[in-house]
């Protein structure tokens, strides 16, 4: 008997999405369904053996890696492993968070619908055609950023536009590229490849001026579907720039892709950290320190022509990681303060003192996603920081000033969050306990994690294997 693993991985989240539906209702149960559903993917994922045969219930079963369809190949190799991994524990961490207070029912579904989508992305061979499943998994993940209560649908569209301008660009270097295999010589066809795979990658990127839906998102859409909107769908994002990096010698050389990466990250940051200064809520505050987050990812990128190639990587990576769990940990917080409607600073007046937990959740995710020093996001931070000083000092300058931006705008929502109380406090109304165990853990981990990043530097080592033509160039 044979199991194709690659249809395996992209039917089984499909069929745990169908049976999490059913479950509108719980919440709860939906996030262990879920939760359980990715963790145990994540294993199968790293530990089956590849092309051999296995005893299972007393019967032989060959595990297949390659799955061909409309022409089109889904190869399941050992550099996969870490990638995949990666994406379906950051999913089923958010799952798991779904059990915290508002969150909305279709969450769950539709993030399992989500992860056959990006796991396409990394499978897929030619590997330019990831860029139409992620622009499925972008359509997906409307329905859950405007749904419900939440019915605002301008960040959502503006997003599902952009990457859809961006997707016929990434298409349109693979045709390219077919030209190139025929015409091994022919610099031309190079030359159109390389300006429309960098167009189109910075679009996917959402560097200025496509960057518009992310703090319109953050603001008006649920906190866990945002989080997971911002860290996973990303991480494909950059795990496919990595991936044609690692694969295309003409990509790897190209000092245009690498200069575009700079400018595009040092733009991004500049706008995130300006309109962090003046910001008067705090999910269009996170949505322009996710913008410095976006910026610090390009100028990373960038770097690899400077020849640090391993330690850029890692890099990268580790952003990536300490953004899910980041997001993670804001999103526990704002789920409870999202329930008095605005998250304006003036609403959420004094709301620290009813809410010391939630609010503390809320301040410590944004704090790491600024790399602030002995939270999770500092090592990788000071990390590109120290890289990007030892190349050139002005983006270094420009990444340290657009946190410091982020961290004065989230300083003057602390201000309101600690005034004293016009009214008396409602002594009934307690944090819900879930919220509190959650948020608990969650601010224990980004402490922990910044005091002893050893333990994220491990990770990241390991997912920087998947990239060895990369990381050995």
């Amino acid at each position: 008997m044979q199991i194709n693993l690659p249809l395996l991985l992209l039917a089984v989240p499909l069929l745990f999405a169908g049976l999490t539906f059913l479950f509108a209702r719980w919440t709860a149960v939906q996030a262990v369904l879920g939760g359980f559903t990715c963790l145990v993917i994540a294993l199968l994922v790293k530990q089956v053996p590849l092309e051999s045969v296995v005893l299972f219930a007393g019967r032989e079963l060959r595990l297949i890696t390659h799955w061909s369809v409309f022409g089109r190949s889904f190869i399941f190799g050992a550099e996969d492993r870490s990638t995949l991994v990666f994406l379906y524990l950051a999913a089923g961490l958010l799952i798991c968070v779904a059990a915290t207070a508002n969150t909305p029912a279709s969450f769950v579904p539709t993030s399992l619908a989500i992860l056959p989508l990006l796991s396409a992305v990394v499978l897929v061979e030619p590997f330019l055609f990831a860029a139409i499943f992620l622009e499925i998994a972008v359509g997906l993940a409307v329905f859950m950023l405007a749904n419900g209560e939440y019915t605002k649908t301008r960040g959502p569209l503006r997003m599902l536009v952009f990457f859809t301008v961006g997707m016929p660009f990434i298409l349109l270097a693979g045709w390219q590229m077919d030209a190139l295999a025929i015409s091994p010589d022919n610099s031309n066809a190079l030359s159109i490849a390389t300006t429309l795979l960098t167009i189109g990658s910075i679009i996917l990127l959402s560097v200025a001026p496509f960057h518009a839906w992310i703090p319109e998102v953050a603001q008006n859409s649920a906190p866990l579907p945002v989080a997971f909107v911002l860290s996973v769908l990303p991480s494909a994002i950059v795990f496919f720039l990595l991936n044609a990096l690692n694969e295309q010698d003409w990509l790897r050389n190209s000092q245009f892709f690498y200069t575009t990466m700079r400018w595009g990250g040092i733009g991004l940051i500049a706008v995130g950290g300006l309109f962090a200064l003046g910001q008067k809520d705090f999910g269009r505050l996170m949505g322009y320190a996710i913008l410095v987050d976006y910026g610090a990812v390009c100028l990373a990128i960038s770097l690899l022509s400077k020849g640090m190639s391993l330690p850029v990587v890692e890099t990268v990576l580790g952003i990536l990681l300490v953004r899910v769990l980041s997001l993670a940990l804001w999103a526990i917080g704002m789920g409870v303060l999202r329930e008095f409607g605005s998250t304006d600073f003036a609403n959420l007046w004094s709301k620290a003192r009813q809410y010391p937990l939630s609010s503390t959740a809320m301040l410590f995710g944004t704090l790491a996603v600024a790399g602030f020093p002995l939270t999770v996001g500092f090592p990788a931070r000071w990390a590109l920081l120290r890289q990007l000083a030892g190349a050139d000092l002005m983006p270094a300058f420009v990444l340290l000033l657009g946190s410091l931006c982020v961290l004065v705008g989230l300083a003057r929502g602390v201000y309101s969050l600690l005034m004293e109380p016009e009214t008396e406090l409602d002594e009934d109304e307690l944090e819900p306990l879930t919220t509190s165990i959650y948020a608990l853990i969650g601010i224990a981990a980004v402490l922990l994690l910044g005091v002893f990043p050893q333990w994220i530097l491990q990770l990241t080592t390991q997912l920087a294997t998947a990239f060895q033509n990369l990381i050995s160039g």
